[in-house]
């Protein structure tokens, strides 16, 4: 070997050799060795499994893109060699499963010329280690999941003692219509998948949900080598008819948890009730064709925006909620409280007029009419905000429950202080005393404010 096959060497190869050692043979390395031409490797360390010798650059040029204008490289050659054994060939791809079931991507991607394409980009030396279609399906795929179930015992483990799970359950229709039943267990605000029940043939009443709901309370007590009631505090579900009467199914077989019905969704079904009241019904359909003759025209929406930017590049626009999203009303009614003086605006304005000349149809003029005569109309305002003000309160609410971190494992642990301190106790006339001063105690040891805990001689 001479001076110039070893110099190439040393920086492509040998990964011994120290990185200023590199780089000072990077400066005064021949072009051969700069343009990445490979020479036979005489090390056999199962660090080097690939080589490649580096593909010119979209101009076509023999120099790397990299190399600096004057022939001087301003990192060192061997950063450009690609590398990859056995262990690093799995980091990758697990990395590449997870972003596969990630995104809800087919498996079939990594046959296709563009993937294997990035890959060589990447790194070269990987692609003898890329595993097959039904590899990633029938060997990687089970390996996530388990690193996945793993990753989220090992999570709830370093909760501590004190911090009890809430098991949530809700149905859900995937992408090919078929309906599912979603398990979550929720820790200190941090929520984790359980499992997806496939209920299959079977009729989702309130006795599937209530066997269901007791095998996964118990596998994942089992899963703990602790009690159910030493797991988890309570059971978050819908208020429909079935999920209340599992719940009861339940609560005969683990008294000691909790069964709530989940207070957003019932806070939702109170303002549709009150939205259903005829009075309100009609007028929230008069505010719904507002909103849907400005959104659903063009040229009427345009000029709304220009006249909302005009004042206020970032100013809120007019929204139209969802027909389930009944604590959306209080949003739309707040958007058009906003939007008044621009909607005044818009409608005292030349464009407005030449705009109103230019509608032909009769049901177009016809919706324009309305519009104009209920911007103007006074009292129709006023409705606009009785509305909001009984509406407003319960969608705050709402907004307030999903946003916060609903700690339901609280509620279990002085539960259970308040327990333990009357089996201490020792005397009936003690019991108030007692409990008035160690449920604090308790409660400052699990991160609660002392002064925000009550105790009451009832």
């Amino acid at each position: 070997m001479n001076s110039t096959q070893a110099k190439q060497h040393l920086l492509q190869h040998c990964p011994l050799c120290p990185d200023h050692v590199k780089v000072m043979l990077g400066a005064s390395a021949p072009n051969s060795c700069r343009s990445g031409v490979v020479v036979e490797h005489h090390h056999h360390s199962s660090d080097v499994k690939g080589k490649r010798a580096l593909s010119p650059g979209p101009t076509g040029a023999s120099e790397s893109p990299h190399s600096a204008p004057s022939g001087k490289r301003t990192k060192s050659a061997a950063s450009f060699a690609d590398h990859c054994d056995s262990v690093r060939a799995a980091a990758i791809t697990f990395a590449i499963v997870q972003f596969i079931v990630g995104c809800a991507l087919p498996f079939n991607i990594v046959n296709t010329i563009f993937f294997i394409g990035m890959i060589r980009e990447l790194n070269a030396a990987y692609l003898r280690y890329l595993p097959k279609v039904d590899s990633f399906r029938r060997k990687w795929l089970p390996e996530l999941y388990t690193a996945t179930k793993s990753h989220v015992v090992a999570f709830f483990q370093s909760q501590g003692a004190l911090s009890l799970r809430t098991l949530g359950f809700d149905g859900f229709k995937t992408v090919g219509n078929q309906h599912v039943v979603i398990v979550v267990e929720t820790c200190k605000a941090l929520t984790a998948m359980c499992e997806i029940v496939d209920p299959g043939t079977r009729h989702e009443d309130a006795a599937f949900y209530a066997q269901e709901l007791q095998r996964i309370l118990e596998s994942r007590a089992a899963a703990a080598s602790k009690p159910v009631q030493e797991v988890f505090c309570g059971v978050v579900g819908d208020n429909v008819r079935y999920n209340r009467n599992a719940l009861d199914v339940l609560s005969a077989v683990f008294p000691l948890l909790f069964y709530i019905g989940c207070v957003a969704h019932c806070l939702s079904l109170l303002i549709s009730d009150m939205c259903a009241v005829d009075e309100m019904e009609n007028f929230l359909e008069e505010c719904k064709q507002i909103v849907k003759f400005v959104k659903g025209h063009k040229y009427v929406w345009a000029l709304f925006k220009q006249t909302v930017h005009r004042k206020d590049k970032n100013g809120a626009l007019l929204v139209l909620y969802p027909a389930t999203r009944f604590a959306y009303l209080a949003l739309m009614l707040d958007r058009l409280i906003q939007n008044r003086e621009h909607l005044d605006t818009m409608v005292g304005s030349d464009a407005w007029r030449e705009l109103r000349l230019k509608m032909s149809t009769t049901t177009v003029k016809e919706q324009a009419d309305f519009f104009e005569l209920h911007i103007n109309d006074v009292d129709f305002w006023k409705k606009v905000h009785c509305a909001h003000s009984i509406i407003g309160p319960v969608a705050d609410s709402i907004h307030f429950i999903e946003k916060q971190s609903a700690k339901c494992s609280w509620v279990m642990m002085l539960f259970t202080a308040i327990v333990n301190d009357l089996q201490v106790a020792s005397c009936v006339t003690c019991v108030c005393e007692c409990v008035c001063v160690c449920v604090p105690e308790r409660a400052h040891v699990g991160g609660f404010e002392a002064n925000r805990v009550t105790c009451s001689s009832d």
